[in-house]
């Protein structure tokens, strides 16, 4: 499951890390940067139990906007880790915002009219396609 809320913008001194946080961040770390932007949305991605009854947060990005091409690539990633631990993705659920349209088309997917198919390859087997090549 992926999906993005709004926050605050917000900025303030951590005293445990010794640093400014509530900028943009997706994963790496806020840049170190005079001209960061503040982050205006969260990005949440959770796996959650198909079977039982249990839900894990797998990241979480403080964003500015993000483009599908992004956000496509944290998807893969989650889903390529999931898959290391043992644990079988069978599906995404996301609202049709414009990015996450954009972002399976960016997986492979396409969600027009008459011509819908929302799957693609899985990151486990691009991946073992690149190592061949």
């Amino acid at each position: 499951m992926i999906d993005g809320m709004s926050i605050r913008k917000r900025v303030d001194w951590d005293e445990k890390q010794q640093k400014m946080i509530g900028f943009t961040d997706i994963g790496a770390g806020s840049l170190d940067s005079d001209c960061q932007e503040e982050a205006s949305e969260v990005l949440v991605v959770m796996a959650v139990g198909l079977t039982g009854h249990w839900k894990v947060t797998l990241g979480y990005f403080l964003v500015c906007g993000i483009t599908a091409t992004v956000q496509a690539q944290l998807v893969r990633t989650a889903l390529y880790k999931l898959y290391e631990v043992g644990v079988r993705a069978v599906a995404s659920v996301m609202d049709v915002h414009a990015t996450n349209q954009a972002m399976v088309s960016e997986l492979g997917g396409t969600l027009v009219v008459n011509v819908m198919d929302s799957s693609f390859i899985h990151p486990s087997l691009m991946h073992a396609i690149c190592l061949k090549c």
